[in-house]
């Protein structure tokens, strides 16, 4: 049989040989358009109906004949991805374009058979081509819903289009639920953060599993939402979406405090299964002293300093302040005073009083009073003070002839710290000073 078809062929590409040796004119006629069936078909079917027209006619004359040397390849569809089969849950991604340009818009509508597969989440979608876009593929989205029962089925698919022949397939739906009544539906969280820095912020994924057959609100909760904060405080899912990740930002919020914080972030929903973690909201905060600034004090007389903290404490924070020399200066009556700090009070200024101590000598001193507590960094200022017992010295001559000068000299016992002004002599004196 096989090689009575090959000499078939054989004979039919003699002939088309022959045709062509003959050098017959070529016009316009209708042209061989199944070129699916490749050169077998051409063969086959062209060429048989080529040679009946060569039959004489009642003249003693044969027919001309018309030969098309370019096929003409029909207008169809190419359609690329599309499965025989979907899970249950999940998706295929298909894509479809023209064979060949357009000269005008060509609308398809891609229908589906039943509802237990969508196309882009509907059961109908309508794709139109253009003759820019004509040969480029255009992409859906196909997906099998979740159901109750343990059948898989079969659904058709139809592609169709004006002037184009109707292309239809079939899909199985194929059943992923366990035995039984089914997975009930439960709550999934991926991409959970273990910390979060203050000022910045991570993304969880939220969706569901099991067989899901209605609606369900989701909620995200924080037990401290002054530290851990969820930009979307609920998320709705469906029977299309539940297997899709929903996102949602988890903020870690700027605090005065200076505690790295322990936050419980909790989801849960109406019929499902709570789902909780916990994340640490790092802290970025640096504790610090706010003092006054003073810089002087004179010897028996008093002046204020304040303290006050820059960030709240965890806990009571117990602050010193000391003076360098209490000889010079005191703070509230002493070398050191105490200060507490409360989670209260940590930025209310707390006030000391600082003393110029009386002493013998005739210098201003300079005195460091140091701030310090534990954890923080001390802050120190140098406060100068004043002496008050600096007195005038004068110095050169003693003596001076009527009608004539003499120089003398005045200065200080010590270092006032300030100026000072000294008392003019009797007006019968004259003083230049130099």
């Amino acid at each position: 049989m096989i090689a009575l078809f090959q000499k078939k062929i054989d004979r039919y590409f003699l002939i088309l040989i022959y045709l062509v040796s003959l050098n017959l004119t070529c016009v316009p006629a209708a042209s061989y358009e199944n070129p699916t069936d490749g050169v077998m078909g051409f063969m086959l079917d062209y060429i048989p109906k080529l040679l009946a027209s060569l039959v004489p006619n009642d003249s003693g004359n044969t027919n001309t004949i018309t030969v098309q040397t370019e096929l003409v390849i029909p207008q169809d569809l190419i359609i690329t991805g599309l499965p025989s089969a979907i899970t249950e849950g999940q998706e295929a991604i298909v894509s479809v374009k023209l064979v060949k340009a357009i000269d005008s818009n060509v609308t398809l509508t891609i229908t589906m058979g039943a509802s237990s597969i969508t196309i882009d989440g509907g059961t109908t979608k309508t794709i139109t081509f253009t003759p820019a876009n004509a040969t480029t593929n255009q992409t859906f989205s196909l997906y099998a819903y979740q159901d109750t029962n343990t059948v898989s089925e079969n659904i058709s698919i139809t592609f169709s289009a004006t002037g184009l022949t109707a292309k239809v397939f079939n899909i199985t739906s194929l059943d992923n639920t366990p035995t039984g009544t089914g997975a009930a539906p439960a709550i999934s969280v991926s991409g959970t953060p273990n910390a979060i820095r203050e000022g910045n912020s991570a993304n969880i994924g939220i969706k569901l599993t099991g067989v899901v057959t209605s609606n369900f609100t989701v909620n995200i909760a924080t037990s401290r939402s002054t530290a851990i904060n969820p930009a979307s405080t609920s998320l709705t899912f469906t029977p299309q979406n539940f297997t899709v990740d929903q996102s949602v930002t988890l903020n870690a919020l700027q605090d005065d405090n200076i505690v790295s914080e322990l936050v419980t972030i909790t989801i849960s929903g109406a019929g499902l299964p709570t789902v909780s973690f916990t994340v640490t909201a790092t802290d970025d905060d640096t504790m610090n002293f706010v003092v006054s600034t003073l810089s002087v004090v004179n010897e028996g007389s008093t002046a204020n300093m304040t303290v006050r903290l820059t960030n709240q404490p965890s806990s009571n924070l117990s602050v010193s302040v000391s003076s360098a020399n209490p000889g010079a200066v005191t703070i509230n009556g002493a070398d050191t005073s105490t200060l507490t700090f409360t989670t209260s009070n940590w930025n209310t200024n707390q006030t000391l009083t600082l003393a110029g101590v009386e002493d013998a000598n005739q210098n201003t001193d300079t005195v460091p009073i140091t701030v310090s507590a534990t954890g923080v960094t001390s802050n120190s200022q140098n406060i100068l003070a004043i002496d008050n017992d600096t007195r005038a010295v004068f110095g050169g001559a003693i003596s001076v002839v009527e009608g004539s000068s003499a120089v003398m000299k005045v200065s200080l016992s010590g270092n006032p710290g300030t100026n000072r002004s000294v008392g003019l002599p009797p007006k019968k004196w004259t003083i230049f000073y130099l």
